[in-house]
């Protein structure tokens, strides 16, 4: 299939919350009742994929709930690329929190949304146990898998995701009410303590850059 129903699939899992849930139960459902509780961010890319008809290309025809298993798979059919140069979206990104690139530390899993200068926008399963967005930096990136998608067509770009600031606003406002961590919105638009923002100002969320003029 494509980058784009692979990104999409994982759109429709955003804000899914706790476990067992819709990823884990469909996991378990082949691989044993021990996953409906397990760590589940490895668990939605595959479902994902089956889902999408992305599977072979994602998955490689295999379920995958290891991190390390899955970036050992890419790395052995040569599609694994360590660090972040290069990456883009529909990229299968994996994250190290200890800060290295080795894939037998990596703890983490998402997909690739758009690449803005250093931020790297995700979806992730499993970020603080929920289906959200992410803003990641190279930083605690090890590295990531290119999945062969079928379709190589590049998608048009869609307008910019962006929120007008109210009079009464802050970041952690905005961020309860939009399902996004504050912390990724400061992060994505250059602020810094004290996070000042004013009536009037658009911030970018994470989501979809602006199109390229």
């Amino acid at each position: 299939m494509s980058t784009e129903s692979m990104v999409k699939g994982m759109e429709k899992h955003l804000g899914l919350v706790g476990r067992p849930n819709v990823i884990t139960k469909a996991y378990a459902a082949r691989n044993g009742a021990y996953f409906e509780k397990a760590p589940w961010c490895n668990m939605t890319i595959t479902e994902v994929a089956r889902a999408t008809g992305n599977y072979n290309e994602v998955c490689f025809g295999k379920d995958f709930a290891y991190t390390v298993w899955h970036a050992q798979e890419f790395q052995r059919r040569g599609q694994w690329h360590t660090d972040v140069a290069g990456i883009q979206r529909g990229d299968i990104v994996f994250f190290d929190w200890g800060g290295s690139n080795s894939i037998a530390h990596i703890d983490h899993i998402g997909i690739v949304t758009d690449v803005n200068g250093r931020d790297i926008l995700t979806i992730e399963g499993n970020t603080a146990d929920r289906c959200a967005r992410r803003v990641r930096h190279a930083d605690t990136i090890a590295g990531y898998g290119r999945p062969k998608y079928r379709e190589a067509a590049a998608p048009a770009q869609p307008a910019a995701m962006t929120y007008t600031v109210k009079r009464g606003d802050t970041l952690s406002k905005i961020g309860q009410v939009l399902g996004i961590q504050w912390q990724d919105i400061a992060s994505l638009n250059g602020l810094r303590s004290p996070y000042t923002i004013t009536p009037g100002q658009a911030l970018r969320l994470p989501g979809r850059p602006p199109a390229k003029k």
